[in-house]
């Protein structure tokens, strides 16, 4: 019983039950359909019948009726009784049964035809009688009762074994898993909401979304959110609590102390937190109870207006702060900030004051701190060297220092407020306004060097500019640190200046080294060249053809050994005999040879200074200058023009060389040679000292000759300076040190070099082969005996070996093995009475320093000619022997 009532509550027993109800009356509804129609098929046979009777069996029961055979009436009415469903047949004559078949059917189950029996004779229609047919009902209800029970039965029974499969099914797929949810949800806490639902169904692919999928889906997802809500309002607990604990801490730990007092003084609180006996000394009991009130502690210099203060924001309902000093009970003072609100009750009347008090001692005391060091950074900004400045956005100064202000020439209230453009010349602004904008618009600081014009003059400034930005990262402006640097910047220019030179000097020593190596070996090819030629111009008669040729090459020779010297000279590598001479009687002493140098159309005006006081260098070399700088001057003049040749003195000081890189401190004489012809620009006047280069035309000039000058100057440690514009002319001003000893020099008639020859014995030293053979000739012509040495070795072994003396070593300077300076040394440990004649193209420092020949030192330039080798041979050996000769 209890299965029973428990099976009626379920859904699968409801949901059978209404099967079957709806199928059951689904089935009687369709079996009665059913018998409807066949009821109408019986009954329809029945008619069927019927018909068959009234055309088959009425026309043969005619003739025997007319006949009256009773036999085959009888026959032929139980055919008719054998027909489906007729009960009953019967004919009527005269209202009376002649013959009957069958039986009527009881309680009306019958249905009855009459059929007239009519029979035609001779044209006649003769009424023989009736025909009676009874058609009982009685088989068409059996056979639909029949069909009733079968339906039935076969419904009934197909009715329960689907509802008892659906009954099954429902439980399988549905019910067994509602009632798994159904305990699932029954047995359902806050301690299981970490077990999911899980229907135990068979894997189906889609079965996830079917509706026990999507319930089995709601109920975990909604055991889901449960437990999220149950963690949020965990959460929310546990912040409530969290919230609860920091405000109790908050309140114990703020570094302010909270309060709530009375809204008139002395202010009687009715809440204060502990924190008030680190400030006041007193316990926070003293205040509740009334012993203390906040009013008793404030300083009396400030409890007039603090009282005001408060009882104006009280009337007003308003909030108030306020600061002021307060006692602690151990005498010290200290600095306090109070606030607070009006609090008022249900019916908007103040009764409490709420606020916080804060103790701003140390702030107080930053603040003054703060004030010192806005003093001291005044100060520092007031006295530093630098210039200091701060400019709004549209480019006017709010800030600017003393050192900005001198630099400006104005006072601070003619610069403050005013742009860059009313403080300086226009140029110098737009520099400035130039960089600002920049700073400005990029937002990044800009270092950049400014050149000015300020009331001092022309200076140069490193300036270091940076965006002013406010707290909320507003551009405002920008500040600027500027540093003079034109001292700086005067030196770097001096530096460079300085470098240029010694790049110069480095470059002068190469092309020197390199024209010392090419003189050594061009000259004594061209040694050879002249003299053979001058050997064959000596035999050959004067009136020769072949004279001509010859004096070509020797002057092509000559012009290559002046091309030489001129290289030599540039390098400071040529060998010079400086002697102390009036410069102003060197010039003019050339004056006549420069005036048919320069030609007919150019007046050469000589200006010397008044006692210019004497040099030392060769004379040669004042030569070489002045010719040049003269054909340089003539080259610049196209057609007539001036050019002027003047001395001097000039005193140079510590700051004019500080100014001039390469200059020294002294006295120095000067030469200049200017002209008024076509000028150089800044290109040209940076080049004109370079080897080879030259403006004029190809073939016109070697380029090589300022470049002598400039050599010439250098080696005789003096400067040269250069002043020249397009179209103005230009002046070489040289500087010579001015010689500060006694005369060493007096003029002297100069002697022309005779062929006297000799019959001494020389000692010819030279690694040359062909000059060395050229040489030889040379000597034995003028009737020295000569032993000639291609090597220092061998020249040492024919000085050992020969037994007579040896009167004069010629020897080369430098050579391979030893250099003529170490071999003249070397021979004289055993002929100490040798005389010494150097010969050269270049003598590498090793006779000459610096181009300058050692004291005592006998030389002869390569090339040289027969009678040049003839007069110095003969000098030296008849000059008195000299005591320092072998040194």
């Amino acid at each position: 019983m209890i299965l029973h009532a428990g099976l009626r509550k379920t859904l699968a027993y409801r949901l059978v039950l209404s099967i079957l109800v709806f199928s059951s009356v689904a089935a009687l509804l369709s079996t009665m359909i059913q018998l409807f129609f066949e009821y109408r098929r019986d009954m329809g046979s029945i008619e069927t019948t019927v018909a068959q009777i009234q055309n088959s069996h009425v026309g043969a029961i005619v003739p025997s009726l007319w006949v009256y055979d009773l036999a085959m009436l009888e026959t032929q009415l139980q055919g008719i009784k054998n027909l489906p469903d007729i009960s009953y047949a019967s004919l009527w004559k005269d209202e009376q049964p002649i013959a009957e078949v069958g039986r009527k059917t009881e309680g009306g189950q019958g249905r009855l035809s009459v059929f007239p029996l009519v029979y035609s004779h001779r044209g006649q229609e003769q009424h023989l009688g009736i025909l009676q047919v009874e058609v009982s009902l009685l088989g068409v209800y059996q056979r639909l009762w029949d069909r009733v029970i079968v339906i039935l039965a076969t419904q009934s029974l197909k009715t329960f074994c689907v509802s008892i499969f659906i009954f099954f099914l429902f439980y399988s797929i549905v019910g067994r898993h509602l009632k798994t949810m159904a305990d699932f949800a029954r047995a359902l806490s806050l301690q299981s909401l970490d077990t999911p639902l899980v229907l135990q169904r068979k894997a189906v692919k889609g079965a996830e979304n079917d509706e026990l999928g999507l319930v089995e889906s709601a109920i975990n997802n909604m055991r889901h959110n449960l437990i999220q809500e149950m963690d949020s309002v965990r959460l929310a607990q546990d912040a409530l609590a969290q919230s609860e604990e920091r405000f109790r801490t908050l309140v114990a730990n703020i570094p302010g102390i909270v309060y709530r007092s009375e809204l008139l003084p002395p202010w009687h609180v009715h809440y204060i937190s502990d924190r008030i006996e680190q400030l006041t000394g007193r316990p926070s009991q003293d205040f509740v109870l009334g012993t203390v009130a906040l009013g008793q502690l404030i300083h009396s210099e400030d409890l007039a207006a603090v009282a005001a203060t408060v009882q104006r924001q009280v009337a007003a309902r308003a909030a108030f702060e306020v600061e002021y000093r307060i006692r602690h009970v151990d005498g010290r003072i200290s600095w306090v900030f109070a606030n607070g609100q009006v609090i008022c009750d249900e019916h908007q009347t103040p009764v409490w004051l709420d606020g916080v008090i804060l103790d701003i001692s140390e702030k107080k005391q930053t603040e003054q701190q703060l004030r010192e060091q806005d003093l001291l950074l005044h100060s520092i900004i007031e006295n530093t060297s630098d210039a200091i400045f701060c400019k709004d956005t549209m480019g006017r100064y709010v800030l600017a220092n003393s050192a900005a202000l001198d630099a400006m020439g104005h006072s601070r209230q003619e610069v403050i407020g005013k742009t860059d453009f009313e403080l300086f010349p226009r140029e110098s602004a737009e520099i400035i306004q130039r960089n600002d904008a920049q700073v400005l618009s990029s937002l990044s600081p800009l270092i950049a060097e400014e050149q000015l014009q300020i009331a001092s003059g022309e200076s140069f400034w490193h300036t270091n500019k940076s965006p002013l930005l406010d707290a909320q990262g507003t551009l405002r402006g920008l500040v600027g640190i500027s540093r003079d640097i034109t001292e700086w910047k005067r030196a770097q220019q001096r530096n460079e200046e300085l470098e240029r030179k010694y790049l110069q000097a480095q470059k002068m020593e190469t092309v020197g080294r390199l024209a010392g190596g090419v003189a050594h070996d061009f000259n004594n090819m061209l040694n050879v060249i002249l003299g053979y030629t001058e050997i064959v111009q000596g035999e050959l008669p004067r009136d020769s053809p072949s004279q001509g040729a010859l004096l070509e090459i020797r002057k092509a020779a000559q012009r290559s050994a002046e091309l030489t010297r001129q290289l030599l000279a540039f390098a400071r590598k040529q060998t010079v005999a400086p002697e102390v001479l009036d410069l102003n009687e060197a010039v003019e002493g050339m004056l006549r040879m420069l005036q048919r140098l320069m030609g007919e159309d150019i007046d050469l005006a000589w200006r010397p200074g008044k006692l210019p006081g004497p040099v030392k260098m060769d004379p040669a070399q004042i030569e070489q200058l002045l010719a040049n700088l003269c054909v340089n001057a003539r080259d610049a003049i196209a057609d007539t023009g001036k050019i002027t040749i003047e001395t001097g003195t000039a005193i140079f000081d510590a700051s004019y060389c500080a100014e001039h890189p390469g200059f020294l401190a002294g006295e120095y004489v000067l030469l200049a040679v200017s002209d008024n012809g076509c000028g150089m620009d800044k290109n040209t006047m940076a080049n004109i000292f370079e080897p080879f280069f030259t403006t004029k035309e190809s073939g016109k000039g070697t380029g090589l000759g300022l470049s002598m000058v400039y050599g010439i100057v250098k080696q005789n440690n003096g400067f040269i300076n250069v002043y020249s514009e397009p179209g103005q002319g230009t002046c070489f001003k040289i500087y010579l040190a001015k010689h500060q000893g006694e005369p060493e020099w007096m003029p002297k008639e100069e002697i022309q070099p005779t062929m006297a020859g000799g019959h001494e014995t020389l000692l010819l030293v030279e690694d040359e082969p062909m000059l060395m053979k050229m040489t030889t000739a040379m000597l034995n012509m003028q009737g020295y005996t000569v032993l000639a040495a291609i090597t220092p070795g061998e020249a040492i072994h024919l000085s050992r070996e020969h037994a007579g003396t040896i009167h004069l070593l010629i020897t080369d300077v430098v050579m391979p093995e030893m250099n003529g300076r170490d071999l003249a040394r070397y021979l004289h440990g055993f002929l100490p009475g040798l005389r010494c004649l150097f010969m050269s193209g270049y003598t590498a420092n090793v006779i000459a320093h610096h181009g300058v020949l050692d004291p005592g030192v006998h030389f002869l330039q390569k090339p040289f000619s027969s009678r040049d080798l003839a007069a110095r041979v003969r000098e030296v050996l008849d000059a008195p022997y000299p005591a320092d000769e072998a040194s």
